[in-house]
């Protein structure tokens, strides 16, 4: 604890109480310690500590603008027929959209794996043989959903072998129903594309319903 000096500590004139500054010589007033009390300078608290600077979050990337383009229907296990007697036919998923017609091609893993999950799953539900066949012949239409979850150009990426056509070049689609002749031999279920340059043949392995309600969705017929 400390107290006013009674003498100014420069020129020895008495010191009135509560005087800042001494009449005789104009010094400062200083004070000093009362007695009995310790001459350890009272703790000056610690400054509180400087709030670290908000730090910036990084940048995030900009996603690239919607191009707005929407999936509107889905035509599963269609085989697009090329080479002499079909040996160069390939699988594919047809994703329509508002601006394309884009054709997911279908390798053998993805094949494969699609046959073996819905096998698996039927019969972890307790299904018999028929059951897990059914569940198979149904697998490439389960699988073809997952094209509602990705974009056009997700679709078209995925594999090197997909590809698309644009909508604005479709003269006509058509569905053509499978016939039987007089000896029982059986035609295949077709849809067939014309463009302006050319035209597409698949065979619709999976039937016409399907097919059909897809391209009325996507008013291509």
């Amino acid at each position: 604890m400390t107290e006013q000096a009674r003498f100014c500590v420069k020129c020895g004139a008495g010191l009135t109480e509560g005087t800042r500054f001494c009449t005789a010589c104009g010094a400062a007033v200083t004070t000093v310690a009362a007695p009995g009390s310790s001459t350890t300078p009272d703790p000056v608290a610690a400054p509180e500590p400087l709030a670290a600077p908000a730090s910036t979050p990084d940048p995030q990337p900009t996603p690239p603008a919607a191009s707005g383009e929407r999936v509107l229907g889905l035509i599963p296990n269609a085989v697009l027929n090329s080479g002499f007697l079909g040996v160069g036919s390939k699988p594919y998923v047809l994703v329509l959209t508002d601006r394309r017609v884009i054709f997911a091609f279908v390798t053998k893993e993805m094949t494969k794996k699609m046959v073996t999950d819905a096998r698996e799953g039927a019969k972890a539900e307790g299904k018999g043989f028929f059951g897990q066949w059914g569940a198979q012949l149904g697998a490439f239409a389960a699988f073809s959903q997952r094209y509602y979850e990705m974009t056009p150009d997700q679709t078209l990426a995925e594999t090197a072998e997909s590809f698309a056509i644009d909508r604005s070049t479709i003269v006509k689609a058509k569905i053509v129903h499978g016939t039987m002749d007089e000896n029982g031999a059986e035609s295949p279920d077709r849809l067939i594309i014309k463009t302006t340059g050319k035209k597409y043949r698949l065979t619709l392995r999976g039937g016409t319903g399907q097919a059909r309600e897809a391209l009325i969705a996507a008013a291509m017929i």
